[in-house]
């Protein structure tokens, strides 16, 4: 059981008050596809991206190896469960994509983003009038 939350809910959360280990699954971004590949008729294709963050708290070493080792199997679970799955018609299967951040261990805390992807087609105006 879990929640979604956007880029500026994570910033709000105070690095010391989050619940561990976690997978916090973030809506990262809504990108057009450009050019002709984009468009058919009124209908434009358009990627989504998930960013789902693995943190694992463990103050063992200043290294981090120990947290790495802790959370390799939930990031591994996360792989297997979100890698190809289908949330259904209008979305495509999900991909792994880079992420745009790397991983960190600061403070106790080991951060592994991982960027999901999603393509879809909305529907626009038909008869190009209003």
């Amino acid at each position: 059981k879990g929640n979604v939350l956007s880029v500026a809910d994570l910033e709000g959360v105070e690095e010391q008050l989050q619940k561990t280990p976690a997978a916090q699954v973030i809506f990262f971004d809504d990108v057009p596809v450009n050019g002709d590949k984009g468009k058919s008729g009124p209908n434009q294709l358009v990627d989504q991206f998930w960013l789902v963050i693995v943190v694992v708290k463990n103050v063992k070493g200043k290294s981090g190896a120990e947290a790495r080792k802790q959370a390799g199997p939930i990031i591994a679970g996360v792989i297997k469960q979100l890698h190809h799955f289908d949330p259904g018609h209008p979305y495509s299967k999900l991909t792994r994509v880079k992420a745009p951040y790397r991983a960190t261990y600061r403070n106790g805390f080991f951060y592994f983003p991982m960027m999901f992807k999603t393509r879809f087609s909305t529907e626009g105006n038909k008869n190009g009038r209003s």
